[in-house]
């Protein structure tokens, strides 16, 4: 056994990376939204 530690960050810390990514984008996308929806009510 070498350092199997380090293998598995190399491999859990870009798909964490990615799914925080991921989580940000859709949360921009869901704020954008509402707000068109809201100023498109108000209208």
């Amino acid at each position: 056994m070498g350092t199997p530690l380090k293998e598995l960050s190399q491999i859990i810390f870009p798909e964490i990376e990615l799914m925080g990514f991921r989580a940000v984008f859709s949360l921009f996308n869901f704020y954008r939204s509402s707000y068109i929806l809201s100023k498109n009510s108000d209208i």
